[in-house]
């Protein structure tokens, strides 16, 4: 199984890319799989201490599922991944059947502060976005999506994400094998990247 690791900040526009990304890979050939789905369940906590909870460290990361999950499908077993609801702040009732494939997609903010994580990693991909337009994107879609008040909203980014970011997102870039401006879209580098991505597959596959 190769795996290829997609780190950047909040807003950076993950979901976009991997989702343009596997429009281009075979078919039933890779797997994807979301750091957001591996937070730490907050069932315990009422919906006010669940606000308070820092989503952007390191800590509020089910790192030892997440290594135990990619460890067994590495070693061709199929896994049940937990999904979380970002609404409510917490883990969904439902899993998701994960099969390995020969190529797997990881995408998430913090994913290289586990070294286990970060060694089980074959490609590293940067997606450096200005932090102004990440603001943006957030704001919009905490607003949109998650059902966020915008001052709610701006509190987290000031005293949460932008310092997490700092901290522990941005150091990623250098640690990467590629860097990309995600800025605006480009259709042309996700097809290299798929073209590249598919060579892997063949080589996993045989």
């Amino acid at each position: 199984m190769y795996t290829v690791g997609i780190v950047g900040g909040s807003a950076s526009g993950k979901t976009t890319f991997v989702n343009s990304l596997s429009d281009l890979l075979p078919e039933g050939k890779f797997q994807i799989i979301s750091q957001d789905d591996y937070y730490k369940d907050l069932s315990h906590l009422s919906r006010e201490d669940r606000k308070a909870v820092n989503f952007d460290h390191p800590d509020a990361i089910d790192f030892d599922l997440l290594v135990y999950h990619i460890q067994s499908l590495n070693s061709g077993k199929t896994v049940e991944q937990p999904t979380y609801d970002f609404k409510i702040e917490t883990r969904a009732a439902k899993s998701k059947c994960i099969e390995p494939t020969p190529l797997l997609i990881l995408e998430g903010i913090l994913l290289m502060q586990n070294q286990k994580l970060k060694e089980s990693v074959d490609f590293w991909i940067y997606l450096d976005t200005d932090d102004d337009i990440r603001l943006i994107r957030r704001l919009e879609r905490d607003m949109k999506e998650r059902g966020h008040q915008f001052d709610f909203s701006i509190q987290r980014y000031l005293t949460q994400v932008k310092p997490m970011h700092e901290s522990f997102v941005y150091p990623q870039k250098k640690q990467s094998n590629l860097v990309i401006s995600t800025n605006t879209f480009n259709s042309g580098v996700i097809e290299e990247i798929s073209k590249n991505l598919t060579s892997k597959i063949s080589e996993n596959a045989s």
